[in-house]
C-alpha cells in the first residue's frame, strides 16, 4: 500500500513538471503568446482585404470560384478605386449593371488585374468624368458606357480585345479615344453619338467597322480607314457634319449604303482602285462634296448616292452602271 501511495505522489508531481516545461501530451493547442500572434495576423490578413482600395463601398461576391464586383453598397460614393482582392482571391471582373444608373460616381479606377467589364455595367452614370481602365484588361461588355455623358476621354490599353455593341454610345462629352492595337471589331453603334468626339484613329489591326459605329459623331474632323477593314457597315459615319478628310484604305471592294450620308463638311473625296461598288444614299446630302476622283475600276453607283452634293454625273467613268436617281 505505501508503494503504490508512493508510485501515486510521484506520478501527480512528474505531470506538474510536464504542464510546465510545456511537454506532454503531443497535442497542439496555442499557448496564450501564440494564439495572441495567430490573431494579430488573421486581423491583419482582414484588414488587408478590407483596405484594398474603396472595399467598404462596394459589394463583391464569390462567383463559380472568381471574385466579382457586383454593385455599389456607398449610394452616395463619387470617386471609387477598386479593390484587386476579396477574401485573398484576385478580382477579374465587374459584373453586368454593376454600377447602372450610379449618378453620383464621377471618377472610378480599376486595378490591375481585371479581365473584364460587364454590359451596362456603368451604363446611365451621367456624372462619370473620369475611368482608369488598366492593361490587361480584355473585354468591354455591351452599352457598358452607354449615357455616361460626362465621360471626357478614354485610354484603351492594347490588351483589350472585344468592345460590344453600343459600349460608349451617346457619351456625350468623350472627345478622345485611344483604339487599342489588338482591337480588330469596331461593333455596331460603338461610338454612337458621341457628339464631341474629336479623334478616333483606327489601328492596323481592324478588320471591320460596324454598322452605325460613329454615326452622328458630329465633330469628328478626320478619318483613315486602314487597308486592314475588310468589312465596312453601312451607317458608320453618318451625320459626321465636320469630316472635311476620308482616306480609304484598299481591303474592301464596296462603300454601302448611307455610310457617308449627312457628311456636310466633307468638300473631295479620292476613291481607290479597289471600289467597285457605291451603294445606296452613300453620300447623300454632302452638302460641300464637289470633286470626287471616280476609279477606272468603278462598275455601279447606288440610288440617291450622290444626290445633295455638288459632283456631277460627267465625272463617272465610262462603263459604270449608274442608278437613273444617283444624282437626283
Amino acid at each position: 500500500m505505501k508503494t503504490s501511495l508512493s508510485l501515486k505522489i510521484l506520478a501527480a508531481i512528474f505531470a506538474v513538471i510536464l504542464l510546465f516545461s510545456g511537454c506532454g501530451s503531443g497535442q497542439t493547442n496555442d499557448s496564450g503568446a501564440e494564439k495572441a500572434t495567430k490573431s494579430a495576423a488573421s486581423s491583419d490578413d482582414k484588414s488587408t482585404v478590407k483596405n484594398d482600395g474603396d472595399y467598404d463601398k462596394v459589394t463583391v461576391s464569390d462567383e463559380d470560384g472568381d471574385a466579382v464586383i457586383t454593385g455599389l453598397k456607398d449610394k452616395k460614393a463619387q470617386t471609387l478605386t477598386l479593390p484587386s482582392v476579396y477574401n485573398s482571391k484576385k478580382i477579374t471582373r465587374i459584373n453586368a449593371n454593376a454600377f447602372a444608373d450610379c449618378k453620383t460616381l464621377t471618377e472610378v479606377v480599376i486595378p490591375e488585374g481585371y479581365l473584364s467589364i460587364g454590359a451596362n455595367a456603368f451604363k446611365g452614370c451621367v456624372n462619370l468624368k473620369a475611368v482608369t481602365i488598366p492593361k490587361g484588361m480584355k473585354s468591354i461588355g455591351g452599352y457598358a458606357f452607354e449615357g455616361c455623358e460626362k465621360l471626357l476621354g478614354v485610354d484603351l490599353p492594347d490588351s483589350v480585345e472585344t468592345i460590344l455593341m453600343y459600349a460608349f454610345h451617346d457619351c456625350k462629352s468623350l472627345q478622345l479615344v485611344t483604339l487599342p492595337a489588338n482591337l480588330t471589331n469596331i461593333n455596331d453603334f460603338t461610338f454612337a453619338g458621341c457628339v464631341s468626339l474629336k479623334e478616333a484613329a483606327l489601328s492596323n489591326n481592324t478588320v471591320r467597322i460596324g454598322s452605325n459605329a460613329f454615326e452622328g459623331c458630329k465633330r469628328l474632323e478626320a478619318i483613315e480607314i486602314p487597308d486592314s477593314v475588310t468589312t465596312l457597315c453601312g451607317y458608320a459615319f453618318k451625320d459626321c457634319k465636320s469630316i472635311k478628310k476620308v482616306s480609304i484604305g484598299s481591303g474592301f471592294t464596296t462603300i454601302g449604303a448611307r455610310i457617308f450620308e449627312g457628311c456636310a463638311g466633307l468638300e473631295k473625296l479620292a476613291i481607290p482602285d479597289n471600289i467597285t461598288v457605291i451603294g445606296n444614299y452613300t453620300f447623300y446630302n454632302c452638302k460641300s462634296l464637289s470633286k470626287v476622283s471616280f476609279p477606272k475600276t468603278l462598275e455601279s453607283i447606288g440610288g440617291k448616292a450622290f444626290v445633295g452634293t455638288k459632283v456631277k454625273k460627267d465625272s463617272v467613268p465610262k462603263g459604270c452602271k449608274v442608278n437613273p436617281n444617283a444624282f437626283g
